[in-house]
């Protein structure tokens, strides 16, 4: 019997010791579902020697392990404190368990007291239990200007908070995927609140923070709810802790849903249309206006907008017939704030020679779609005047604007001379007749081949997207035959020519319709990614400039194998 005694003696000791120098506990013991509340771990004048937490089942942990703490000396005696916390959010309602946590104390194992948090549904009954208040009090919407937009339109998303009681901050816990979308926050500036007046309640408003999403295909896209931790003032709260000293009570809100309509353009863009949309301006500059047919000028337009950065690509200039224009090159000067609207900032470089001598006039050009006017908006620099002299080393070409009234050519032939007719068999009937069986025979020998590779279920477009890689081996093939030869400019033909035609085979394209200003279109549609497309247009920029320079160039060898590797991978993507 004493010996029973002496056990419970030396149990409750040793109970309120680990009570006394390591224990658990939590800001609140009732929590509203989707609330956020803290659980800390305490050990008064110990070390917390490999500490082990629970494993919180049934709720969030979003934030922690956050460790702080505390020395104080009061008259000699000395104490200490030290403190892990988490801040756990509630998942549903219940009632759940917060196991033991331990640690190692002078060879022992110590461990906290488990004890219940009660979850609670988030209602207006609920809210007032605790003290809070209801939804019609306190609320935040998600809002937009529009819900139907086109591709590549930017939109911003505002987090917009209605509230009749004093709201001391906010924590955005979590958001939409936003699939489908490009997103970026928009720089945050402090705003005032403003009021509005729904349903007889006036509410002061305030928008928390903005996203600016940018759609990257057409459909029908749904942005999930978001959960939002506010905090409001809570007077009661005595709570000495560190962790828990903030006096603010959270109030969970859970905001509306959206359902955004995403539309393709509408047809008729113009030439200069490379895919840019929202509002733009554009400035052009040249860096010389004398030049020979052997020097090139360096034409540059700098665009500032606010649509997405990835389809403000290099505009056709094609509309420049006097000049021989190079793919361009694209600088990315950053990004800017104008009249509070966020604007992306490029600089494209084209490589220009004049093609005639005397005097030419361009007028670079640059077009996008407006979305408040719904049309296509070509934006054009002021003329710039070249003057063109005849070069060395380049035969003169004069490009003669012929008008479309007067059609008659005349001064063209030589005179004939008369000669008597002698008859040769050559263009005779039977000359023709010969002519026209051998062009019979070779139309039915490629209509019966056509046939059989139909009936064996080979399709042209498939036999030409499957040649495309041997056919861009055989070019590299020759452009390392031109490396050892050290004839550089050859070697980079042969590689532009190797990628480009790549590409079109792969696509089933006319090589004519891919070019470096437009090959970035064409393989994001094929949604090959971003670097891969960037290394392709800086394989083509170097390829044309070697070709107009001709000089030699000591990195031949790299850029022979990331062709080689580039083609590889497109193999697979494409």
């Amino acid at each position: 019997m004493l010996c029973l005694f002496l056990f419970f003696l030396v149990s409750k000791t040793a109970f309120s010791q680990n009570n006394t120098i390591f224990y658990a506990n939590a800001s609140s013991k009732t929590v509203m579902e989707g609330s956020e509340f803290t659980v800390e771990f305490i050990a008064n004048n110990i070390k917390l020697v490999n500490f082990q937490p629970p494993v919180f089942n049934n709720f969030d942990v979003i934030g922690g392990p956050n460790q702080t703490s505390s020395y104080s000396n009061n008259n000699g005696k000395v104490s200490q404190q030290f403190i892990i916390g988490y801040v756990l959010r509630a998942q549903k309602p219940g009632k759940f368990r917060i196991e033991s946590g331990y640690c190692d104390y002078n060879g022992q194992k110590l461990a906290t007291v488990p004890f219940e948090i009660q979850v609670i549904k988030s209602d207006s009954k609920s809210k007032a239990a605790l003290g809070l208040p209801t939804d019609k009090d306190i609320f935040v919407r998600m809002e937009v200007a529009k819900e139907t937009i086109y591709i590549g339109e930017k939109v911003e998303l505002n987090y917009k908070l209605y509230t009749t009681k004093n709201v001391r901050s906010y924590d955005i816990n979590s958001e939409s995927a936003f699939n489908g979308f490009f997103t970026k926050p928009k720089p945050s500036r402090t705003k005032e609140a403003s009021q509005e007046e729904i349903d007889g309640i006036v509410y002061s408003v305030q928008i928390l923070e903005t996203r600016l999403l940018y759609p990257q295909q057409t459909g029908n896209f749904k942005i999930e709810p978001a959960l939002i931790s506010l905090g409001l003032p809570d007077n009661s709260q005595r709570n000495n802790s560190f962790f828990f000293g903030s006096n603010l009570k959270p109030f969970p809100v859970r905001t509306n849903e959206l359902n955004l309509t995403v539309i393709d353009l509408p047809k008729g863009a113009p030439n200069s249309f490379s895919g840019a949309v929202g509002k733009f301006q554009m400035q052009a500059s040249i860096d010389k206006t004398s030049l020979s047919t052997d020097d090139a000028v360096t034409i540059s337009i700098t665009v500032a907008g606010n649509g997405d950065a990835k389809y403000m690509l290099p505009p056709s200039q094609d509309h420049l017939t006097s000049l021989d224009i190079y793919d361009p090159n694209t600088i990315e000067r950053g990004e800017r704030e104008s009249f509070g609207e966020l604007q992306t900032i490029k600089t494209f470089e084209y490589l220009a020679v004049p093609l005639k001598t005397g005097s030419i006039t361009i007028v670079p050009e640059f077009s996008y779609f407006d979305t408040d006017s719904i049309a296509y908006v070509t934006l054009k620099s002021t003329p710039f005047t070249l003057q063109v002299t005849q070069g060395k080393n380049k035969t003169q070409v004069n490009l003669v604007e012929q008008s479309n009234s007067s059609r008659t050519i005349s001064g063209l032939l030589k005179p004939k001379k008369l000669y008597q007719e002698t008859k040769s068999p050559f263009g005779g009937p039977i000359h023709l007749g010969f002519i026209f069986i051998s062009f019979l025979g070779l139309g039915f020998i490629f209509f019966q081949k056509r046939k059989l590779e139909i009936e064996a279920g080979i399709d042209p477009a498939t036999r030409k997207r499957n040649k495309a890689r041997k056919v861009a081996e055989q070019r590299l093939s020759k452009a390392k035959e031109y490396i050892v030869e050290k004839n550089f400019r050859a070697f980079y033909e042969e590689i532009s020519k190797s990628l480009l035609g790549f590409i079109a085979d792969k696509l089933n394209v006319p090589p004519s319709e891919i070019s470096k200003s437009n090959v970035a279109l064409k393989l994001k549609s094929k949604e090959v990614n971003d670097e891969l497309i960037k290394e392709i247009g800086e394989i083509l920029l170097k390829s044309e400039i070697a070709i107009f320079a001709g000089k030699s160039d000591a990195d031949v060898d790299n850029t022979y194998e990331k062709t080689k590797n580039i083609i590889t991978t497109l193999a697979d993507l494409i």
